[in-house]
C-alpha cells in the first residue's frame, strides 16, 4: 500500500534530521512545560500573599520576566489599530492595585550604597532618598503590565520622562498607603503612544507624601492623521547662568547593571547581558534610567542643604527627567547641576521662593543621555 502524501511528506522530514532530534525536541518541550509549571505555582503562591510586592524575590522576578516576554508574544498587533481611535482609553479600575509599603532600612541602605549617595545625604536609617519608592513601584507596575486588559506588549516599551513630587521627608520607620495605576488616557506620540503609569503614598492620616509618574512610550508606528500631543510639562527652563555648581564625573563598571539590578530587582536583560542587549539593538548593556534619577535627586539635595546662595531646601520638591540617550557600559559620564535662578515676585503663598536647579548626565562624547530639574521652595 503506497503511503499518504502526508506519510511521504514527513517521513522524507525525519530522514532529513539528525538522529539525535527526537531527544532534543523532547528535552525542550519537558523544560518549557516544566517553565509554565513553576511560573504558575510561583503565580498561584503570590496571589496568595506569599510574596512582597515592593521586595520580590529572586525567583519571582524571574517568573515575571518569563511573564513579560510571553505576554508580549501573545498581545498580538490588534492593538495598534484600536490605540489610534480618537476614543480610546484604558480601563484604570482594572489596571490598578492598592499595596501597603513598609520599607526594609536594610535594603534602603544597599541601594543608597550601590547608587553612591553622597555622605552629605540624609542617613539611609533615618529617611528616604527623594525617588527610593520609585524603584519599588518598577516590580508592581511591571505586574500591571502582563494583566490581560493591559493592550500593549512590554517589549518595545521606553521608559522616556519622569516625575516625582515630595510633600514631606519620608521616614524609615512608617508605613505606607500605596495606590498604583494605569492614566487611562493615553498619548499620541511621533514614534507611537504614550502610557504613564501614576503611584502615591499616603500616611496614616490620608494625606499624600509622595507621588510619581513614569511615561512609556510604546513604539509603533502611527497614522499619519494622529497629532502628536504637545507636552509643556516635559519643557526645562534653561540655566540663568552657565557656571555650573557641581560639574564631575561617575565611573560605572561594566557590571553596574547587574549590581543595580540585584538590588533594585530591575532584571531586564538589557541591563544585565550583552547578548540580550544586542538583540534589542543596543551596542551592550544599557544602564538603568532609575539609577540616574536616584543618584542626581541626592546630589541636588546635598548641594542645596550645603549651600549658602540657595535658599533652604522646602516642600515640596520636585524631580523631573527626561530620557534623552542610553549609558552603555562601562561608561565614565559627566554630570552638572547649574542653578535656575527663581524671578522676582514668584513667591508662593508659604512666602518662600519656587527655586530649580538643572542636572545633566552627559556621556563620553559630551552628549546628554539623561537631564532634568530639581525644584523646591527656598
Amino acid at each position: 500500500m503506497a503511503p499518504s502524501p502526508l506519510g511521504a511528506m514527513l517521513a522524507r522530514v525525519q530522514g532529513a534530521l539528525p538522529g539525535n532530534f527526537v531527544p532534543i525536541l523532547a528535552t525542550v518541550v519537558v523544560s518549557l512545560l516544566t517553565l509554565v509549571l513553576i511560573a504558575h505555582v510561583i503565580e498561584d503562591h503570590m496571589s496568595k500573599g506569599g510574596a512582597d510586592t515592593f521586595y520580590p524575590s529572586v525567583a519571582n522576578t524571574r517568573v515575571l520576566s518569563y511573564k513579560l516576554l510571553t505576554g508580549a508574544l501573545s498581545k498580538g498587533s490588534k492593538w495598534k489599530k484600536d490605540v489610534q481611535k480618537e476614543n480610546f482609553h484604558l480601563c484604570d479600575r482594572v489596571l490598578s492595585a492598592q499595596l501597603s509599603l513598609l520599607p526594609h532600612t536594610e535594603h534602603v541602605v544597599d541601594m543608597s550604597r550601590v547608587c553612591e549617595l553622597p555622605s552629605s545625604a540624609p542617613s539611609p536609617r533615618v529617611h528616604l532618598p527623594f525617588v527610593y519608592p520609585a524603584v519599588l513601584m518598577v516590580y508592581p507596575n511591571c505586574l500591571l503590565f502582563t494583566k490581560p486588559e493591559y493592550p500593549f506588549p512590554a517589549i518595545g516599551s521606553v521608559h522616556v520622562f519622569n516625575r516625582t513630587v515630595i510633600h514631606r521627608p519620608l521616614s524609615v520607620e512608617e508605613e505606607y498607603a500605596a495606590l498604583l495605576k494605569v492614566d487611562p488616557v493615553v498619548k499620541p506620540a511621533k514614534k507611537g503612544t504614550e502610557v504613564t503609569f501614576i503611584s502615591t503614598l499616603r500616611d496614616k492620616t490620608g494625606a499624600v507624601v509622595w507621588s510619581n509618574a513614569s511615561t512609556f512610550l510604546v513604539l509603533h508606528k502611527r497614522l499619519q492623521t494622529m497629532t502628536p500631543t504637545v507636552k509643556p510639562d516635559r519643557e526645562l527652563q534653561p540655566p540663568t547662568t552657565t557656571a555650573p555648581v557641581v560639574n564631575t564625573t561617575w565611573s560605572l563598571p561594566a557590571n553596574m547593571g547587574r549590581q543595580y539590578a540585584a538590588v533594585a530587582k530591575d532584571n531586564n536583560p538589557i541591563h544585565t547581558s550583552a547578548l540580550a542587549a544586542k538583540a534589542f539593538g543596543f551596542p551592550g548593556v544599557i544602564m538603568h534610567g532609575m539609577y540616574f534619577i536616584v543618584r542626581a535627586a541626592a546630589e541636588c539635595q546635598a548641594v542645596v542643604e550645603k549651600s549658602n546662595g540657595l535658599g533652604k531646601l522646602g516642600y515640596p520638591v520636585e524631580v523631573r527627567a527626561k530620557f534623552v540617550r542610553p549609558v552603555v557600559l562601562p561608561h565614565k559620564v559627566g554630570f552638572k547641576v547649574t542653578p535656575i535662578v527663581a524671578t522676582e515676585g514668584s513667591k508662593g503663598g508659604s512666602g518662600a521662593a519656587p527655586r530649580a536647579l538643572r542636572y545633566e548626565v552627559l556621556n563620553k562624547a559630551g552628549k546628554i543621555a539623561v537631564e532634568g530639574e530639581f525644584s523646591y521652595r527656598g
